[in-house]
């Protein structure tokens, strides 16, 4: 088993985890964490990616069920695929040892430690592992509250760092809920944004991509999609993150299916359905694994992995996305330029440009 850097760096340290009660945190992307966790009295993993809860759930011979939030559990190890909320619902307050693995973002990373602390036992150890390239050598700021703060290790491009927690130095609350507002009217082919015959205000999440605002390629995307044929069609919406593009097009009477592999993501979907009394089925997957066939597919992919620009799961998906296409369906795709996903999939997909600027472009690919 050939452990990454990180888990490398962990396990020079495992010591650390015997016999201990572990509440795992952050950004685990790696089933083979197991390895650490095992050694623990009690482990729990919260895991927000379900391509990896269920890698790690095939390990112990089980299928994790794509409805959020999924329990998984063998022995003394539990893997929770859930959002903050559902996971603080199911765990116990009785950890001795957390250990957050950071997470791109700062703010997730001091999100996770606020609202967990109500688990932690009162002088609880706290280890953060993170690399270097992605904050490592200053995560030890996240720790400003606690006791005896140290620099446990560092190996291969990454850093661990330790301290005592003390409820009487608890961290700072969590940040709130942010909102997103999307107005726009209907012209019965195409969405017009920031006109007011429709708004939505919507829960977004650091967690989320774009937090705060409408991203420029979204906006892109809603502004290309022909409506003309949706209206009680079935959509996908899929990386929906919290939900934009979808709840929009639910709201002019499409049958929407909503598709993340993030548990978080899949939660501010729900929540946002509810704040608007639509109706939508609510699935994570990576990418289009547990999904079926649709009339309409729309998707701004993800290419960053941590800091790296990573396009092979993209460009594999759009390979097979005609696949799930019904008969003259469509499916919408925006990216940025400099991706070129056309270039490097010509002579195996056909993508038709139909909206661009000069930093993102919109695809459509038909069945």
């Amino acid at each position: 088993m050939a452990l990454s850097n990180l888990l490398t760096l962990l396990d020079r340290n495992i010591e650390i985890f015997n016999a201990k009660k572990i509440l795992f945190l952050g950004e685990i992307d790696d089933e083979n964490l197991l390895h650490i966790a095992k050694v623990g009295l009690k482990a729990t993993l919260l895991v927000d990616n379900f391509l990896t809860a269920s890698k790690m759930a095939g390990l112990f011979m089980q299928d994790l069920n794509p409805k959020s939030p999924a329990v998984c559990r063998y022995k003394h190890l539990e893997i929770i695929f859930g959002s903050r909320q559902e996971a603080l619902e199911l765990i116990d307050a009785d950890y001795d040892l957390i250990c957050l693995l950071l997470t791109k973002t700062k703010g997730i990373s001091e999100t996770l430690l606020a609202s967990f602390q109500s688990k932690f036992q009162d002088g609880a150890s706290i280890l953060i592992a993170g690399a270097n390239d992605a904050g490592g050598k200053s995560a030890n700021k996240l720790l400003s509250t606690c006791s005896e703060i140290i620099k446990i290790d560092s190996a291969r491009k990454c850093t661990l760092f330790g301290a005592t927690y003390y409820k009487d130095k608890a961290f700072p609350k969590p940040k709130k809920t942010q909102n997103l507002s999307l107005s726009f009217s209907f012209n019965g082919n195409h969405l017009l944004l920031n006109q007011d015959e429709y708004t939505l205000d919507l829960l977004q999440d650091l967690a989320v991509f774009s937090p705060q605002t409408l991203d420029e390629g979204t906006a892109l995307l809603l502004s290309a999609i022909d409506c003309s044929f949706i209206q009680h069609k079935s959509v996908l919406d899929l990386c929906c993150g919290c939900g934009v593009v979808g709840i929009a097009l639910a709201s002019i009477h499409a049958q929407v299916t909503f598709c993340d592999v993030s548990a978080q993501a899949l939660a501010l979907t729900s929540q946002n359905l509810s704040r608007h009394n639509l109706q939508g089925d609510i699935i994570a997957s990576n990418f289009l694994e547990k999904v079926g066939k649709f009339d309409l597919i729309v998707v701004n992919p993800p290419f960053h992995q941590g800091v790296k620009i990573e396009t092979n799961a993209t460009l594999q998906m759009l390979k097979n996305l005609k696949e799930h296409l019904n008969p003259q369906g469509k499916a919408y795709i925006v990216s940025n330029t400099f991706l070129d996903y056309a270039g490097k999939l010509q002579n195996m997909v056909s993508m038709k440009v139909v909206k661009n600027t000069s930093r993102f472009i919109v695809h459509v690919i038909e069945n």
